[in-house]
């Protein structure tokens, strides 16, 4: 269940980016709560680009619990920061041949 959600504009290796945050809850199931499972809220953050050159979208996601989040962010951030996107390299592209040859 989604409780809370604000999204930003960011950078993501000089590249706009979209950052959104947001908390969610997991209700344990009947089964879960058996073996002492409890429900609990996690909060969440994904910094996502499109780069177009090679097809396709970059994402990192940061995932805690809602009380360590805080805490954890300032070194999330600066491993986002150092994250690099190349635009040399392998592109992605879809076969599309019909070819049988293995």
């Amino acid at each position: 269940m989604l409780n809370y959600y604000r999204n930003s504009s960011t950078t993501l290796s000089d590249r706009p980016a979209v950052r959104a945050i947001y908390l969610t809850t997991d209700n344990a199931s009947i089964t879960e709560k058996t073996y002492g499972n409890k429900s609990f809220t996690s909060k969440e953050m994904i910094v996502a680009t499109m780069v177009p050159e090679k097809e396709s979208i970059y994402a990192i996601a940061y995932f805690s619990n809602s009380a360590n989040f805080d805490n954890y962010l300032p070194v999330i951030e600066k491993m986002i920061d150092s994250f690099k996107i190349y635009s040399k390299g392998p592109i992605i592209q879809e076969d599309n041949s019909s070819s049988s040859v293995p």
